[in-house]
């Protein structure tokens, strides 16, 4: 979508209000990567329909490279998308139709698993600086799309636009980075034709307000707070805070494809960054997951696995 009018006066915008909130747990994957999960997890009390169409978002942090450094070696994936963001650190990608990439500070990748692709993600060692910080995303594909072929692509930081708007009263003092989707009049790299994803990197600074968030009313949308706090939602009466590791899924009230929706953020008194999420929910069609293969039914769950152990992939 792209909202050429956003800020035309005959187009009535509603304020967001936030429904659920729920805190990250700690956990592993790959080979003992030590991460926090924000969503794809049944214990952090949030439903899979609410988020639809996003699976899973993990964060992985550390100063340690012990912490990461075993990575994620050859593994498949079929049926959804991967959208993984470097904050800190770099790691190699490798797979099975012959791409390559290293990740590094502020770069990002987007990897459609469609049909089947089988790859590694392998962080790369630094002796003078252990820290890492990446984040990667899950986005499901619906039954119509599973079976595309699959495809991958790098996006350096200089190809991710960031706005930087640093106004001399309390509001909208901010950086956004702009992954995917739309703000104001810049659109990110990512380009998902499917479900109309937006993925920002926000970060406001201490006790300002921000008002410039605006998504289209169709979308389900989700903050993921990884630095201080602040109080999202509005009216300012309905507006809660929310905290590091913590998730925000704002209630989607509907509406059509031409309708706007705002969100208002008030940072708290050591600022806040922030993941925005938000997409097309797929509607009507079941999700069957099985690990890393994400479909609608056993029987294709079952296809997956005997494709990937027959090298059908």
């Amino acid at each position: 979508m792209l909202m050429n009018n956003y800020k035309s006066s005959d187009i009535k915008m509603n304020e967001r209000v936030i429904g659920k909130i729920s805190t990250s747990i700690n956990t592993t994957d790959g080979e003992g990567v030590k991460i926090k999960r924000s969503i794809g997890s049944g214990e952090i009390g949030i439903r899979n329909d609410e988020l639809s169409p996003f699976l899973l978002l993990d964060e992985i942090r550390s100063n340690e490279s012990s912490d990461y450094m075993s990575g994620f070696p050859t593994h498949p994936h079929r049926g959804f998308i991967t959208v993984t963001y470097m904050l800190k650190g770099e790691m190699r990608h490798n797979d099975n139709r012959g791409n390559q990439g290293l990740l590094k500070e502020g770069s990002a990748q987007f990897m459609v698993a469609g049909r089947g692709i089988v790859h590694s993600e392998m962080p790369i060692r630094n002796h003078e600086d252990q820290s890492f910080f990446a984040f990667q995303l899950w986005i499901n594909l619906p039954s119509a799309k599973k079976m595309i072929d699959p495809s991958y692509q790098d996006y350096h930081s200089t190809e991710i636009p960031t706005i930087v708007s640093m106004d001399d009263t309390h509001f909208n003092n901010y950086t956004v980075k702009i992954l995917a989707g739309q703000f104001q009049d810049t659109i990110g790299p990512i380009v998902d034709e499917n479900l109309k994803t937006f993925f920002f990197d926000i970060e406001l600074k201490p006790n300002t307000k921000f008002t410039d968030i605006i998504i289209p009313s169709t979308h389900n949308t989700f903050v993921y707070v990884y630095n201080g706090n602040g109080r999202f939602g509005g009216p300012v009466s309905r507006s809660k805070l929310v905290k590091i590791n913590q998730v925000a899924l704002f209630l989607n009230n509907g509406g059509d494809e031409n309708s706007l929706d705002t969100i208002q953020v008030e940072a708290g008194s050591d600022g806040v960054k922030f993941l925005l999420l938000a997409a097309l929910p797929i509607h009507n069609e079941k999700v069957v997951q099985y690990g890393p293969f994400v479909m609608n039914s056993d029987a294709e769950i079952k296809k997956a696995i005997l494709d990937f152990r027959t090298n059908n992939f």
